[in-house]
């Protein structure tokens, strides 16, 4: 029950630092923004780590689980949301949402293939109604045709297998590193890997007090709170639970954006909550 509930605290943390982040992007790039809020996840774990060595726990562990968590950094996050951002261009972030957080069904049945984790029934009804209520709340009329419409989806596709592979990635490598210590390596890896790209793109960036504010909230948010509750969730319920149940992310956002955005409760939202908690107890 520890795990399952910690999945779904990390979908409303993230959701909560995607509604922050998206209140700065008429002044900041996507991609600048996703970049910077990153930057603001690793600084903020900088401390977290350093209080955490003094236990002597940080630093058990073995090459091959740095190795794991260092991939899975630069397939889900690196390659996933880059995938992401490519596709809300093409067919707009609400199908997109709604076609990536489909990820969890690939990661259960990844997670069976490579990690052996039991398969059950009842979590593939779960899953399956968490990804209706998620795409009966975001599903809007596709705004892209043809060709464009096609490569919309695809780019959509591929995030989602992305995080699934990178979810399946870090939960081998979290059985032996520290979570402090994998979220410490990974956000910066995939900064830096960001970096070049955002200044190659040259994308608009013009940060003004309330903007910073909103993405170092974001960042430690989503990035350091909802990263280390959701590794720690993986750790005790397995991928194949812990990634059905944090799918529930852009529902939460919608539910937040109608408080904090003043946008429309609809009764589309009502009946995605339906779907939404009855997905969960099939989880649980």
């Amino acid at each position: 029950m520890y795990g399952e509930v910690l999945a779904v605290i990390a979908a409303i943390l993230w959701a909560a630092s995607m509604v922050s982040a998206v209140g700065t992007l008429k002044d900041v790039d996507p991609l600048c923004a996703n970049t910077m809020k990153i930057l603001f996840g690793a600084s903020s774990m900088l401390p977290i780590a350093l209080i955490m060595s003094r236990s002597g726990d940080l630093f058990n562990f073995d090459i091959t689980g740095v190795f794991f968590v260092i991939v899975a950094a630069m397939v889900g996050i690196g390659l996933g949301d880059t995938c992401l951002l490519k596709s809300t261009t093409y067919i707009g972030i609400s199908r997109s949402y709604t076609i990536a957080y489909s990820y969890p069904i690939f990661t259960m049945f990844l997670a069976n293939l490579f990690l052996g984790e039991p398969f059950h029934y009842r979590y593939l009804v779960g899953s399956i109604l968490i990804f209706l209520g998620v795409a009966n709340a975001l599903s809007a009329r596709s705004v892209g045709v043809g060709d464009r419409r096609r490569v919309g989806l695809m780019y959509s596709l591929a995030a989602s297998l992305s995080w699934a592979l990178g979810t399946v990635l870090v939960t081998q490598g979290v059985k032996s590193v520290n979570i402090v210590l994998a979220n410490t390596i990974r956000y910066p890896i995939v900064f830096l890997t960001l970096l070049p790209v955002m200044v190659s793109r040259g994308g608009r960036m013009g940060l003004n007090r309330r903007d910073l504010g909103l993405l170092v909230f974001s960042g430690i948010l989503g990035m350091t709170l909802g990263g280390i509750i959701f590794l720690h969730s993986v750790q005790l319920i397995g991928a194949s639970k812990a990634a059905p149940l944090s799918s529930s992310s852009p529902f939460w956002a919608s539910i937040l954006s109608s408080v904090f955005l003043k946008e429309k409760l609809t009764l589309r939202i009502l009946a995605s909550t339906i779907l939404v908690i009855a997905g969960i107890f099939f989880l649980f």
